[in-house]
Formats: structure tokens, C-alpha cells, sequence
């Protein structure tokens, strides 16, 4: 055999050894079994077995009796790991034909070789392809076994955006990752290749339509409020999932079998959940199609739910809600075309008209039905359903484009509409970029509003421990007078950035993002980037209040000695002990900050002790 830098230590000298064929280029070498394993670029005389071979105790070579290929771009990997089943050489960077010579070729699969037969529990594509097949070979390279304290596991490295995980049924399930998964070798799911992160896999192909973007709701379902996510979701918590998962806070809840839709389209767009006969249901809106479903606690199986109707594909939202003519409250489903209601068993459009968003929401005066409308005949704007039609709110034109996200917040003064939409319009002589509030016929900016982008804004209501804030996020690059990529709040009159968002697509409504409030906890979820997150300068303490997830950033409630920086002049010291002492002895309060920071329900000396050790250095508590 030809020579080709392969080599053993006898104690005293190199013994320079044959490769296992002629021209060989080696990449790794492992001990296993008591015998050694080479692998890299070569092919045995014995034909079909190429890039991995063991040396036999006459120095001959062998291959692992299975039909294998290889790819002289990507270095074959060899990786001795204690599974379940036992000791396997793991084998990256190769192809597989299970089937012999000729047969179908698994490429970017890793392999184990238990010393007698091959098996594949993973096949590594280069990129995404919307839950089929995936595009382009992968490359798994070394594993390596670790326990982060919830059991053993199996962890591949390589260079791959997906995997197919061969265990799922009855499809492969494709799932988006970042170069490293687990396979769990214990508990419910093992054997199940898993990605590492602790947020949403979502995938969206660059030519997809508007209605397929991401959406999270909140809903209640399984006794508990919880985030439901859709759109191209293929993963939640570190699981595969297909077309929705949910979130309640703490634990994840998949959906691993696969529908009946076409496999390059999400299947499901929004969701709510109803009591029928006492037994829960999460209704789901289908991307295509004109059926709705449903699913029960603890089932996958998705069952027909009411009629099939002309309008519900491209669904954004599912409501039930009682206008008083309906003898009790009915599904309301909003899509991109109609809002249509389900009565008597039949669904009934609202009114002829295109609607981009739509709100069940109280000012005061009891639920109302908001919708964002433009109609054939008339302008752009936002309407009330009184029952039997739509009422125009505010005044006609000042609006340049039909509202595509509702929300009421209230900051101090009363609870108040708030509207996001696309472009830029005029009230009373004053710009109106791309949000504004209605106060009572007219719209009123937010400062300067928010500038750059065409996306369709996430809106939440939300108080961090600082304060009521209305908080927007999208694709917008300034924030009133201030720079600000993507996420930003309104509070106490002026505009404050939050965090740098980073897309990771371009272009119409690829950057569209959710906002959602669970428990103490708002949530922001889209097609982001979270490793290039950065805080913006917001006056809240990134370090203690902000988790980072896969497509999912939670934004905690802190408790008031969280925001020491009293007199709001970007620095936490002496100045800000006296400002809260002055407070205390009955003084004024200029800027407005919460001072009651033990929460005993009295701003005193107490809270001052407490201010006093966050200054030191103490946490905030």
C-alpha cells in the first residue's frame, strides 16, 4: 500500500504505515473496539466503501460493510461515544446507501457503527427547504457525549442550518438548527435528535406570501394562559414541532405529527381556544384550505371544526364575541380579505370590505369589535361594528393606510385606541408616521412617531416596573428624534429604544413581528437574529430583566429597586439617594419614577435603605 501520513509511535521511533488505499488523504483516526479507524478521502479495492476503513491485525484494511461515499470539500470526522445502546464510533462528513451499491444516497447523514451494522440518526442539509426535504448536503462532524443536568446526551457538531431527524414519524420532520443538536439517550425522548435552543424555529422561505409570517397569540388552553406561535414554526424549547407550538412560561408544548397540507407551506396561521361540553379545544385557521380544526389537551389529532368557508385561509386572528345580536358570543375570524362570524352553523361576512386588523377590545363603555378597514367606496381607516355595520372612528383621510395592528393602553389617562400602519398621513397639520392615538375625532402622533420600513408593527401594553409603556416593534430605524433598530417604547411622553433588532430577512413584511403579554412577562417573537441583540440605551437593566431565546426575546417585570436611576440622568449614585429622600420627606417627584421600592405601599426610609445597598452594588431584588 502507498504511504500517505499515517503513522505509529513504537516508544522509540515512528513506524510509517500503509494507508488503506492508494493516493489516501486521512482527516481522522480513532481506536475502537481494540481496533483502529481511519477516515478521509479514499476508496477500498473491494469497491462501494469509500472514506472510512478499519485496519485488520495483519495490517490489511476493511471497510464497515456498508456502501458509504464522500466529499473531498468537507473532512470525515470519526467520534467514540458512549450511547445508550453502547460504545459507537460515530462517522461525520460521509454519504450513506443503505440500500448497496446504487441505491438511494442519504447525504449529510452522520453514521454509527456499533462494530457490525450502520445505522443513521441524523441527515444535515446546507439550508432550509419549508419542512420537505431540505436543500443542499450538510456536514456532521464530531459528537461528543455531555449531561447538562437533565440526563445524558448525545451532541453533534457540523456545519448544517437543518436536520432531519430519522426517528420521526411518519415523515422525516425537517427543523431548522445552527450547526449543533442533542440526541437525548434517556427519558421520553430519546433517540429523538433535538435543536439546542430555547426559543421558536421558524423558517421563512424568501418568496412567501404576506399571510404566512410568523403570528404568536395568547391564548388559554390546558388550563393555563399560554403563547401559541404559527406560521413556519418547525420547533419549540429545543423539540420539533410542525405549524404551531405553545409557551406557557416555562414548559413547551409540540406538535409532532405532520397534517395533510402541501409540505412547502406553514399549515397553520392563528388560533383561540373555546369550551365545548365542557372539554377544551384549540381551534386552528389553516393557510389553505376553507376548514377549520381543532386539537385537545394532550392530542395531536386534528378534528374538523364547524362548516368550510370561502374566507378563511390567511387568517391572522380567531375571537369569540358577543355584539348582543347573536344570543351569546360566536367565532369571529379575521383574515386578509373578510371578517366573517360563524352563526347557526354558517359563516356570515361582516361587511364588503378588506380589513388588516381587527381588536376586541373596552374603553369603558364594554367589548367592542375594532377593525382596521378600507372598504370599496370609502377611505382608509379604522371602524366599530355596532351590530349591523361598521361605524367610521375619527376623521376620514388622516390616515394614509388601513391600520394593521390594533391595541388599548392606557398612560395614566385613561384607556385610549393606539393604531400601527404603513406609510405616513396628516392630522390637523401634523405627520402621522406609522402610529398614532385617537383622541376623540381625531388621530394624534406619538412624537415623532417611528420611521423607516413597511412591515406590519407588533403593539403591546406593558408596565416593566418602570411604568405603563406602549411598546412597538418592527422594522423601523428611528424612534421620535432618536435612533432605533426595530424595537422601541412610548412612556411618559417621548419615545425610548429598547433593543437593536436584527432581521433576518429584507424586504415587504419578511420583518413583521409579534408582541404578547403572559403573566409578568411581555414577549416579542419574529425572524430575528438573537445573537446580534443589543440594549439601546433603555433605562432598564438589560443584564436582570431580558432572556434571549431562538426568534423569541422575553422582557421580564422587575420590581421597582430594579430602576435606581431616580433623577433619570443615566447614572445610578449619591444623586439619586437624595431625589428619593426628598421624595420621601414629601417632595416633588419630577420624573416621574416609581419610588416605592420595598412594594410596602408607602415611598419612605425603607425604600431609601433599599436604594442605599442597590447604589453599593447589592442586586436589585
Amino acid at each position: 500500500g502507498e504511504l500517505s501520513g499515517f503513522a505509529r509511535w513504537t516508544g522509540q521511533a515512528w513506524d510509517l504505515l500503509p494507508a488503506p488505499a492508494a493516493g489516501a488523504t486521512l482527516t481522522s483516526v480513532r481506536g475502537f473496539a481494540g481496533k483502529l479507524y481511519v477516515g478521509g478521502y479514499f476508496s477500498l479495492l473491494s469497491g462501494g466503501q469509500k472514506g472510512v476503513a478499519r485496519r485488520n491485525t495483519d495490517g490489511t484494511w476493511t471497510g464497515i460493510g456498508a456502501a458509504t461515499d464522500f466529499n473531498v470539500a468537507y473532512p470525515v470526522k470519526l467520534s467514540v461515544v458512549n450511547d445508550a445502546a453502547g460504545p459507537g464510533l460515530y462517522i461525520g462528513g460521509l454519504s450513506w446507501m443503505p440500500d448497496g451499491v446504487g441505491g438511494a444516497s442519504i447525504s449529510g447523514a452522520v453514521l454509527r457503527y456499533d462494530g457490525v451494522s450502520v445505522t443513521s440518526p441524523l441527515q444535515a442539509f446546507a439550508a432550509f427547504s419549508n419542512g420537505g426535504a431540505g436543500s443542499g448536503r450538510g456536514v456532521v462532524g464530531e459528537a461528543m457525549e455531555f449531561d447538562r443536568g437533565d440526563g445524558p446526551a448525545v451532541y453533534l457538531s457540523g456545519r448544517f442550518s437543518a436536520y432531519s431527524d430519522a426517528t420521526t414519524a411518519p415523515l422525516p420532520l425537517t427543523a431548522p438548527a445552527r450547526s449543533i443538536v442533542r440526541v437525548p439517550q434517556s427519558g421520553e425522548l430519546a433517540g429523538h435528535v433535538l435543536e439546542l435552543g430555547s426559543g421558536v424555529n421558524m423558517q421563512l422561505d424568501p418568496n412567501t406570501a404576506v399571510s404566512w409570517v410568523p403570528n404568536m397569540l395568547k391564548v388559554n388552553f390546558d388550563g393555563r394562559d399560554q403563547l401559541a406561535f404559527f406560521g413556519h414554526v418547525w420547533g419549540g424549547g429545543g423539540q420539533p414541532s410542525y405549524g404551531y407550538v405553545l409557551f406557557d412560561g416555562e414548559h413547551w408544548t409540540i406538535n409532532p405529527q405532520r397534517v395533510t397540507t402541501p409540505s412547502n407551506t406553514p399549515p397553520f396561521l392563528a388560533g383561540v381556544s373555546a369550551q365545548v361540553n365542557g372539554v377544551e379545544r384549540l381551534l386552528l385557521a389553516p393557510n389553505l384550505g376553507s376548514q377549520l380544526g381543532y386539537v385537545t389537551p394532550g392530542s395531536t389529532t386534528l378534528t374538523p371544526y364547524g362548516p368550510a368557508g370561502v374566507f378563511l385561509s390567511g387568517a391572522r386572528q380567531l375571537q369569540f364575541f358577543d355584539d348582543g345580536t347573536t344570543g351569546g358570543p360566536v367565532l369571529y375570524i379575521q383574515s386578509t380579505a373578510q371578517i366573517q362570524r360563524l352563526v347557526d352553523g354558517a359563516w356570515r361576512s361582516l361587511a364588503l370590505a378588506n380589513f388588516a386588523s381587527m381588536l376586541i377590545g373596552d374603553l369603558g363603555d364594554g367589548p367592542r369589535l375594532y377593525a382596521g378597514l378600507s372598504s370599496t367606496s370609502g377611505p382608509y381607516g379604522l371602524g366599530v361594528w355596532n351590530g349591523t355595520t361598521f361605524e367610521f372612528l375619527g376623521t376620514q383621510g388622516e390616515l394614509p393606510r388601513s391600520p394593521t395592528t390594533l391595541v388599548i393602553h392606557d398612560d395614566g389617562n385613561g384607556p385610549r385606541l393606539y393604531a400601527s400602519f404603513e406609510g405616513e398621513g396628516n392630522a390637523a397639520g401634523q405627520p402621522l408616521r406609522r402610529i398614532a392615538k385617537l383622541e376623540g375625532s381625531h388621530w394624534v402622533p406619538l412624537g415623532e412617531g417611528l420611521s423607516g420600513g413597511m412591515s406590519i408593527l407588533g403593539l403591546a401594553s406593558f408596565d416593566d416596573g418602570s411604568g405603563p409603556a406602549l411598546y412597538a416593534a418592527g422594522d423601523f430605524t428611528q424612534a421620535g428624534n432618536l435612533p432605533s433598530k426595530g424595537f422601541a417604547r412610548w412612556r411618559r411622553g417621548s419615545w425610548e429604544p429598547v433593543l437593536d433588532i436584527n432581521p433576518r430577512f429584507t424586504g415587504f413584511h419578511r420583518n413583521d413581528l409579534s408582541l404578547a403579554v403572559l403573566g409578568d412577562t411581555l414577549y416579542l417573537s419574529g425572524m430575528f437574529s438573537d445573537t446580534g441583540l443589543r440594549p439601546a440605551g433603555a433605562p432598564t437593566n438589560i443584564s436582570t430583566n431580558v432572556i434571549v431565546g431562538e426568534n423569541l426575546v422575553a422582557l421580564r417585570r422587575c420590581p421597582p429597586a430594579c430602576f435606581p436611576d431616580m433623577n433619570q440622568d443615566g447614572n445610578v449614585d449619591a444623586g439619586d439617594i437624595d431625589y428619593l429622600i426628598n421624595v420621601a420627606a414629601g417632595g416633588a417627584n419630577p420624573s416621574g419614577v416609581r419610588t416605592d421600592l420595598n412594594n410596602d405601599g408607602a415611598t419612605d426610609m425603607g425604600d431609601v435603605d433599599v436604594l442605599i445597598n442597590v447604589v453599593a452594588g447589592a442586586p436589585c431584588q
